[in-house]
């Protein structure tokens, strides 16, 4: 009775997604939706760091331990936002989407999400001082709908620094 009372309930909840009245994203359109969240979520507000532990002891070592990893994320923003070349569009579909599924920083900037986006899988590129540094290619997936008549990108951030 459960499993037959879930099924009636996913099936209403697909079925309250409104096709879309828009195409998805093409990797131009995909790439700048992405690094103007790159920016608004790391370069325009980086991890507020407080003070920084003076010593390390077992009683402030997961604060020492954050502290260090929010320093280093900050660090390295600048960076990443600097070497993505390119985002190569795989696949997207239309589909509900839900706040609580999105990143918390993600989130903070996407107060009202839309319903439904469109869930895309794409390739990152990202190269430091092309053409000499080593190009690196990663997986990724994430959200992208449209505001103000541009795209918005809401997901994870891969990088590989």
């Amino acid at each position: 009775m459960l499993a037959l009372g879930l099924l009636v309930v996913t099936a209403c909840t697909d079925a309250a997604v409104q096709a879309p009245q828009y195409e998805p994203p093409l990797d131009g359109a995909a790439y700048k939706a992405f690094k103007a969240a790159i920016k608004a979520d790391w370069l325009d507000k980086p991890y507020e760091l407080g003070e920084a532990p003076e010593t390390v002891n077992a009683m402030n070592y997961q604060k020492s331990v954050e502290y260090n990893e929010k320093q280093l994320r900050n660090k390295k923003a600048p960076k990443v936002y600097d070497a993505l070349r390119k985002l190569k569009i795989k696949t997207c579909e239309w589909g509900a989407l839900k706040k609580r599924s999105l990143p918390k920083r993600v989130q903070k900037r996407v107060s009202t999400p839309p319903a439904a986006a469109y869930h895309c899988s794409f390739t990152l590129h990202y190269q430091i001082n092309p053409p000499l540094g080593t190009p690196y290619e990663l997986e990724s997936n994430g959200y992208f709908f449209i505001e103000d008549r541009e795209f918005i990108y809401a997901g994870k951030f891969r990088n590989p620094y």
